[in-house]
């Protein structure tokens, strides 16, 4: 993403670019409103902002196992629903899905696979 602000050594808040110079002619609260923007992008900059596959709470679709029926792999693997949280990242398109006709592709796709038992 192009960045939309600039960092002044100066200045506590970030202006946009375009800015520089007219600071004046803005109201006092857009400092505010770039220092977060300028906020954010650093993050963005720094790959520590995340943008989430849908909000935690939403229903995601995932193909798991019971215990017994893990060891024989295939036997067994179902698609169920559960909410989204945190810890379900890593596994977003290997065994979580965000729609149940995704979770039933990957599962046709790992039935079709040859694993070793």
């Amino acid at each position: 993403m192009e960045r939309l602000t600039e960092r002044y050594e100066e200045y506590a808040a970030n202006f946009p670019k375009e800015l520089k110079g007219n600071r004046k002619k803005y109201p006092m609260n857009s400092g505010i409103i770039y220092e977060k923007l300028g906020y954010y992008e650093d993050l963005e900059e720094q790959g520590l902002l995340l943008k989430l596959p849908c909000k935690v709470g939403d229903t995601v679709y995932a193909i798991e196992a019971s215990e017994e029926e893990f060891e024989h792999f295939h036997c067994g693997l179902k698609i169920s629903k559960c909410e989204f949280d945190f810890w379900i990242i890593p596994l977003f398109g290997k065994c979580v899905f965000l729609t149940q006709a995704e979770a039933e592709e990957a599962l046709r796709r790992m039935e079709k696979t040859d694993f070793p038992n």
